[in-house]
């Protein structure tokens, strides 16, 4: 048996990449084509690129994916340990030389965000390529942080109704938007929420929140919505743009006007400013335990197109 190499992929070499002869079935993260159109857009990088080889030929693999200006990768995308007997073993210690030598911008490692199917549960293929991966970015260390629902809404399934008592004005005022954000982390069911919140508190973790955001979405804000009744802030949608699309990138309500039916206003708020500039889809996300903003996207006529199980150190 030839040594095993692990690496990282010179400029130039994607087709080593491209060349792995044990794709991942379908629904147990993204296809090649995927890689390659992301690699054009620097979304992957050579260097953020790692094959595990064989005699010359890669029998493992793996891709962070990042933001064509950013200086590290924000996220394992891209990762199969290959066939055969040995595939644990490969793709542990692939995992391992990528992980030591990539960070964060803040130093840290990033997470490991495994793109499924809806129902993924219930195929017994899926699901087995699905533990073989989770089993080997588990023997690093990391564990399940929250499986997210990823929904989208193209212009044929027709327009969400916009009536209702909400009313709407300009997201402009950083201190009213932060109030609001810092309001919506009470008794929220976002994972990710209330993880920031335990670590630094609920103010600070709406302006980090609110930095994310403008930092994510630099030319949307003018798009934000701050959602009013009787005159007093009720919550927030941001319909926003950036490289990956469309989107509806953040999307609550205060305790008090939750459960009245009043997100479906907000969604329906959001997705026809976005409409309204020509886009050919709008996509959103929410946590799998969110089923009253699952439900809010699918009365709205969201599709729930597949999931993420999203790993962290």
């Amino acid at each position: 048996m030839s040594d095993l190499i692990v690496r990282s992929l010179q400029a130039g070499e994607s087709e080593l990449f491209e060349s792995f002869g044990a794709p991942a079935p379908q629904g147990t993260g993204p296809d090649q084509d995927t890689y390659r159109t992301r690699a054009e857009q620097g979304k992957y990088r050579p260097e953020w690129t790692w094959v595990a080889l064989e005699g010359g030929v890669p029998v493992a693999r793996a891709a962070f994916w990042g933001l064509p200006d950013g200086r590290h990768p924000i996220q394992l995308t891209f990762f199969d340990p290959g066939s055969g007997p040995d595939r644990h073993r490969r793709g542990r210690l692939l995992l391992e030389a990528a992980y030591a030598a990539t960070r964060t911008e803040d130093g840290e490692r990033p997470r490991y965000q495994l793109k499924v199917l809806p129902g993924w549960r219930d195929s017994e293929q899926a699901r087995r390529a699905i533990e073989e991966r989770v089993s080997c970015v588990t023997s690093l260390g990391m564990a399940l942080f929250v499986e997210r629902l990823s929904f989208s809404w193209t212009p044929a399934d027709g327009l969400p109704s916009r009536n209702g008592a909400l009313t709407f004005g300009p997201a402009a005022d950083d201190a009213a938007v932060c109030e609001v954000l810092a309001r919506i982390s009470d008794g929220t069911l976002d994972v990710g929420t209330r993880a920031n919140v335990e670590r630094v508190g609920r103010a600070r973790a709406a302006d980090e929140e609110l930095a994310l955001m403008q930092e994510m979405y630099p030319s949307s804000r003018p798009s934000w919505r701050l959602a009013y009744l009787g005159g007093e802030a009720a919550g927030i949608v941001v319909p926003a743009k950036n490289l990956q699309g469309a989107q509806i990138a953040y999307i609550g309500l205060v305790p008090e006007y939750r459960g009245r039916g009043h997100v479906d206003q907000l969604l329906a708020e959001g997705t026809h400013i976005l409409a309204a500039t020509g886009v050919d889809e709008v996509w959103a996300t929410t946590d799998h335990g969110n089923a009253p903003m699952a439900a809010a996207f699918a009365r709205s006529g969201y599709r729930n197109d597949d999931a993420m199980l999203i790993y962290r150190w």
